[in-house]
């Protein structure tokens, strides 16, 4: 295919208001809406109007040389049926079955299975193709310039309809029934009749030729056409139909033109009145006209599919001109289609609409498929989670999702997403804006109202991602450190010897981002000193980056912390037993100890402690003991941390956490030295927590003193 410009599928770029059409009876409330897709992305002329069939649409394009066939189904996107140096005519399509005459004059039929076949190779005009099914119907002129009907099917082969001496042609086929306009010349006027064909019942005339017969259309038995008869007295055209049943039967009588009539089944549509203020009118067996429109606009080209009736509205001024289309049905009246750049010669099959409209810089073919208006739903989200940067694109799945209009249609909490497009009334594709960290509802507003808030499959979560290199993260063990572009922050590290990593953070959830490859192993993960777990999912036959390794279950807001630890073991297929660390997405934030001074009243002193001024302490000051005493230290949180000074006078305390069994630490330092942590609680299952540090009495040789102190503590949580 030569056409670089053409997009191979359709793409969903609006969804349309329902832009209400004032009736008789005013406003007609909104129950159904149209999803509105544009098909073509390229140049395409004015031209002929697209045609559709079910879920096909053909059209007439530029292929940068000359005007070719063009096919588009949702699922397939868009085909170039030819490929030549000929200019085609405008397709027409029934079903799977497009066809198309080219100024070569020779009559064409394509099927997805069955590829293109040409049905005529004369050297005469064959034109004005049409199709029903399999029955392929079109006029051609032979050497005389005489125009006759023909018809073709896959079975039965071309077979010549008429042979006469008048001019046949504006034939239309619906099933196997054929209907054309005679013409014949009777002085300076042009007389026309109405005949039928059928293949058991050969050719049936409706009318006597006396009337000038225009546009006639059919849908099974039925035929309908606009006549007006010469003279003075009646120039105007009335809108008839013809059932081999009924007849013939007038539709309209007034002195107003009534002109270019559609049917589909028994419903017929056509627009009637003046030049520039035409409205459109339907008529059904049994009922009077009913007028659709009641505008000061020119309502012009009515289709008709079943009971939809869809055509355009012309906008006039000094200065513009613009066009849109709209549809009718019974249930929901008179609906606007298209918008923004308008549209003009819609067509229509069951709930499809075709048009030509403008995307901004040209001509283009857009569709839309009418849906009917609910309260939308949101059910799913893919994916759920995202970094609180925002830009994560967004699958949303749901139901309802018709008439959606402005930033604010899809909301992310109460922040509007940066974009979205509606790809169906059950697909949304929406980008996630910034957003503080945690889960947050996404709606969405449509035609049938705002989706609701409750249950968990329209719940999103942002993310703070944290990179591997954040001081927060305590590692054991020597890790390497490899700037590459792919790394999550252009960094990541590894390890293949013992050590491990851990994670203190405040929320309810952490994934771990990592590299995977055939290097990588097994991980053991502990989560808040609970029991661990063994796992290889860093292990991949190819190299991976940015991967989400593993996530933990949800947990209960508040501190946690994990581990991810090296055990040389790995995958069988694995080549190495390496593990590593990119970034780490949190619900919530990574956490920090905070200091408390020793000065704080939450600590509990016994026996004589004290209070020593310096500037060099944490806080200015810190407390000493020599003599039996202790000190208590109660927090909720994860960790604790001492800081002291450390000196020769300084000798061995006792510390105990919780009801474990205590521990010494030596305070003794040949040198003073001010700040230290000589002492840590590790990582501690989240909670309350009580550190009790005691004089010992006891020092190491060389010590010249058996003093004890406290300077501050550091505690990822808070004092009680």
């Amino acid at each position: 295919m030569k056409v670089r410009h053409l997009a191979l599928t359709a793409s969903l770029v609006v969804l349309t208001v329902l832009a209400l059409l004032l009736m008789s009876g005013g406003a007609w409330a909104a129950t159904e809406g149209f999803l509105i897709s544009q098909i073509s992305h390229g140049d395409y002329p004015w031209g002929p109007e697209p045609k559709v069939s079910g879920a096909r649409v053909v059209w007439l394009g530029w292929d940068g040389t000359d005007e070719e066939v063009f096919t588009w189904t949702a699922s397939g996107g868009i085909k170039q049926l030819t490929n030549n140096a000929t200019s085609e005519r405008p397709p027409q399509v029934s079903g799977n079955r497009v066809v198309w005459s080219n100024y070569a004059g020779n009559v064409f039929t394509w099927t997805p299975s069955g590829g293109t076949y040409q049905i005529t190779s004369t050297a005469y005009g064959e034109e004005s193709v049409v199709v029903s099914g399999d029955r392929v119907v079109w006029c051609g002129a032979d050497i005389s310039n005489r125009r006759d009907v023909f018809t073709w099917t896959p079975t039965t082969g071309i077979h010549q309809v008429t042979m006469n001496t008048a001019v046949d042609g504006s034939a239309q086929v619906s099933g196997d029934r054929i209907a054309w306009i005679q013409n014949s010349e009777a002085g300076v006027d042009i007389q026309s009749g109405i005949f039928t064909w059928t293949p058991t019942g050969g050719i049936d005339q409706l009318t006597d030729g006396l009337w000038g017969q225009e546009r006639v259309q059919l849908s099974g038995d039925r035929i309908v056409w606009a006549s007006t008869k010469d003279g003075a007295t009646e120039a105007d055209s009335e809108i008839f139909t013809w059932t081999p049943a009924g007849g013939i039967a007038k539709i309209t009588d007034n002195t107003v033109e009534d002109l270019w009539p559609t049917v589909s089944g028994d419903r017929v549509a056509w627009e009637s009145g003046a030049e520039g203020a035409h409205d459109i009118y339907t008529w059904t067996p049994g009922h009077a006209p009913f007028r659709i429109t009641y505008s000061t606009r020119d309502d012009v080209w009515p289709e008709v599919s079943g009971d939809r009736v869809v055509w355009y509205r012309a906008f006039e001024s000094d200065t513009s001109y613009t066009t849109q289309v709209y549809s009718w049905t019974p249930a929901a009246g008179g609906l606007q289609v298209s918008s923004g750049r308008g549209g003009a010669t819609p067509k229509v099959s069951g709930d499809r609409i075709v048009w030509h409209g403008g995307d901004g810089t040209g001509t283009e073919v857009f569709t839309a498929v009418a849906v009917p208006v609910t309260v939308p739903t949101v059910t799913k989200l893919t994916p759920a989670s995202g970094p609180t940067t925002g830009g994560t694109t967004v699958t949303i799945t749901g139901t309802g999702f018709v008439g959606l209009s402005g930033a604010a249609a899809v909301r992310f909490g109460t922040t509007n997403a940066t974009s979205y497009v509606v790809d169906s009334a059950t697909k949304i594709t929406a980008v996630a804006p910034a957003h503080a960290g945690g889960a947050v509802n996404v709606t969405v507003t449509a035609a049938g109202g705002t989706s609701s808030t409750s249950g968990t499959g329209n719940d999103y979560v942002y993310l703070s991602r944290y990179q591997e290199d954040d001081a927060r993260l305590t590692y054991t063990g020597v890790w390497t450190v490899s700037k590459v572009p792919e790394a999550s922050g252009g960094s990541f590290r590894f390890i293949d010897a013992a050590g491990s990593v851990t994670i203190p953070f405040n929320g309810t959830s952490l994934t771990w981002i990592a590299k995977m490859s055939p290097l990588y192993g097994q991980a053991r993960i502990v989560v808040d000193g609970g029991p661990y777990i063994l796992t290889d999912v860093l292990y991949s036959p190819t190299v991976l980056w940015q991967q989400k390794v593993w996530r933990t279950d949800p947990l209960a807001p508040g501190l946690h912390w994990v581990r991810i630890s090296w055990t040389g073991g790995k995958n069988p297929s694995a080549t190495d037993t390496n593990i590593g660390a990119d970034a780490f997405d949190i619900v919530g934030s990574l956490a920090a100890a905070a200091r408390a001074e020793q000065t704080d009243g939450k600590v509990l002193w016994t026996g004589g402690w004290t209070v020593s001024t310096v500037p060099d302490a944490s806080g200015g000051s810190f407390k000493f003991l020599d003599s039996a005493g202790s000190v208590t230290v109660k927090f909720t949180g994860i960790k604790l941390t001492l800081v002291t000074k450390m000196s020769p006078v300084y000798g061995i305390a006792r510390i105990t956490v919780d009801s474990k069994p205590p521990v010494l630490v030596d305070l003794y330092s040949s040198t003073v030295k001010w700040k230290q942590t000589p002492w840590s609680s590790g990582f501690l299952a989240p909670g309350d927590h009580t550190v009790k540090i005691e004089w010992t009495g006891t020092k190491r040789t060389g010590a010249t003193g058996t003093n004890i102190n406290l300077d501050a503590v550091d505690v990822i949580g808070t004092l009680r």
